[in-house]
């Protein structure tokens, strides 16, 4: 359910991402995900988990889209790869350090409700720091040499 509704997510992402500032379209991505963690541990029933699904889906790889408008805005085209290459993996690298660290707080409490609240409040940091990027590049400074302005 998750993978299929991947589909629906990132065409719907890319649409807004077109036509709205796509800082808002990536903090509500987040703040969905921030709503599906807080549920996810008090669903046990196939429904409950099945909206999960869905919810957590539709902005598993949603977030590409606005991400990609926003480096593409901000470093130029020539960058985007360059840029994307160093977010991506460190997304990847947050997402496993959370895993361990589910793993841990299991271990230490016999419980993941700690773990899906901590990443819940990391995904609210990270709602507030997209809507902190600002709307365009910093304006270019000239090049100076010994002093003198080019």
């Amino acid at each position: 359910v998750m993978g299929l509704t991947n589909v629906p997510g990132s065409l719907i992402s890319g649409w807004l991402a077109d036509r709205v500032d796509s800082r808002w379209v990536l903090a509500g991505i987040f703040a969905s995900r921030v709503v599906a963690l807080l549920a996810l541990p008090y669903l046990s029933d196939p429904t409950g988990l099945f909206a999960f699904a869905v919810l957590f889906g539709l902005g598993w790889i949603a977030q590409r889209a606005p991400m990609t408008d926003i480096v593409t805005r901000l470093y130029g085209k020539r960058s985007v790869g360059g840029v994307l290459g160093w977010v991506s993996p460190g997304h990847q690298l947050g997402a496993a350090a959370m895993a361990y660290a589910a793993g841990a707080l299991h271990v230490a409490t016999g419980s993941y409700l700690l773990a899906f609240q901590v990443g819940a409040a990391l995904t609210v940091i990270a709602v507030v720091s997209v809507l902190l990027i600002r709307r365009e590049p910093a304006a270019p400074q000239p090049l100076t040499v010994e002093g003198m302005t080019t």
